[in-house]
């Protein structure tokens, strides 16, 4: 499929000869022009920015006192659009990506809390969270 600036190059050659060019050639310019114009490629998409990051948050139980902690989060956007449909102008193509896990696994926060028995005396609760192992761009709806 010819691209745009070489349709573009090759009106510039035309417009440079010293006839000017014939409508066969004018219509093959429009017409690759189009081509690239209605192609389903978007020109101001964005690139996707889904990574693993680090982000606080913080974990309550109960009694214990809450723990703030460092965890792992996918985090970022991904390639999403709604544009005309090529096949059927006159509905829009949808497609939504979300930035998602790929694969979990778990760690074990500690928690402070009172005993029951005396509060002076403190016990541990072990709370098992589930953390992204990587991140990637999928469908939202899945």
């Amino acid at each position: 499929m010819p691209s745009t600036n070489m349709a573009l190059s090759w009106a510039k050659a035309c417009a440079s000869r010293l006839s000017p060019p014939s409508p066969r050639l004018l219509a093959i310019l429009l017409l690759a022009y189009v081509t690239v114009t209605t192609s389903p490629t978007l020109v101001n998409a964005q690139r996707s920015t889904c990574n693993l990051s680090l982000t606080e948050y913080e974990i309550r139980y109960r009694d214990c006192a809450p723990k703030t902690v460092l965890a792992l989060a996918c985090a970022g956007g991904c390639h999403s659009y709604s544009r005309p449909d090529p096949n059927n102008p006159d509905q829009l193509e949808r497609s939504c990506q979300c930035c998602r896990e790929m694969g979990r696994q778990r760690a074990r926060i500690r928690l402070r809390c009172p005993s029951y028995d005396d509060p002076r005396i403190s016990m541990y609760f072990v709370v098992r969270v589930s953390l992204p192992r990587s991140c990637t761009c999928r469908p939202c709806n899945v």
